[in-house]
């Protein structure tokens, strides 16, 4: 029996008023997983510009084009 089938199985012995207390939690679970991937996202990003020498150092707009690949 798969995953799947015993999770169905265990599903189906719940009354409906329990079902709601599971569904409430898996979906909280959802979310906070995705909060942690975009809290992850977010420390890697200012992890990497606490590193770059150049932070805080102005550039200018033309400068920044053409390190982009675009002619001004």
């Amino acid at each position: 029996m798969s995953s799947r089938e015993k999770c169905i199985e265990i599903i189906n012995r719940f009354s409906d008023e329990q079902l709601n207390g599971i569904l409430q939690f898996l979906e909280s679970s959802i979310n906070l997983a995705e909060e942690l991937i975009d809290n992850e996202f977010c420390i890697k990003l200012y992890t990497e510009y606490l590193s770059d020498e150049d932070k805080g150092e102005p550039m200018d707009i033309r400068d920044y084009a053409l390190s982009v690949g675009i002619e001004l």
